[in-house]
């Protein structure tokens, strides 16, 4: 297939406070983009919750629904951001997702915290991806401060704030967007 250099510059980022509905939002658009037959790959982070507590998260890799814990309350680790131990062994699970990416049309990572800053070579594989392929990037709203780095080629692109007040305005638009990372994906 065929690209574009300048269709490959397509890529929307998406950040807010925990619980906005980033996760949600990236969700929406990668549905709408395989119903377009593009091929994603990448990967979600999901709460794992007991009751009403949310006790940890999940990594999804998207091309073949695989998971793995990245981080819980309930483990012992030896890295530890916020109240939650890092899963060192979800590291490996996350650097293959990103090594594994060539072959699609879009990319999915959900998200860029603290945790995924963490993982060695994180950064760097994802500053090497982010011209090559259209995306969906969800992080952290305080990306600016932890990493400008990324931060400022994140914002050479599309970037949706999420809060309470915008929220419903950004669901009426998926379809736009998702058309728009299509057509970059030259996926029909």
């Amino acid at each position: 297939m065929e690209t574009n250099e300048e269709t490959n510059k397509i890529g929307i980022s998406i950040t807010g406070r925990p619980g906005i509905g980033k996760t949600t939002y990236a969700l929406l658009l990668v549905e709408k983009l395989k119903s377009f037959h593009c091929k994603i790959k990448g990967f979600i982070t999901k709460e794992i919750r007991e009751g009403n507590n949310r006790i940890g998260f999940v990594v999804n890799d998207l091309s073949n629904n695989r998971q793995v814990i990245l981080a819980s309350k309930n483990i012992n680790g030896k890295i530890k951001v916020g109240s939650y131990y890092l899963n060192e062994e979800s590291f490996s699970f996350i650097i293959n997702i990103l090594k594994n990416i060539n072959d699609s049309d879009v990319i999915v990572i959900d998200e860029i915290g603290p945790m995924e800053l963490k993982i060695n070579d994180f950064g760097k594989l994802l500053k090497n991806m982010i011209d090559k392929k259209p995306y969906i990037i969800t992080f952290y709203y305080r990306l600016k401060e932890l990493r400008p780095d990324i931060y400022n080629l994140l914002s050479k692109r599309e970037i949706i704030e999420l809060n309470f007040g915008n929220r419903n305005k950004y669901m009426e638009k998926v379809d736009q967007y998702a058309k728009m990372i299509r057509d970059a994906a030259l996926c029909y």
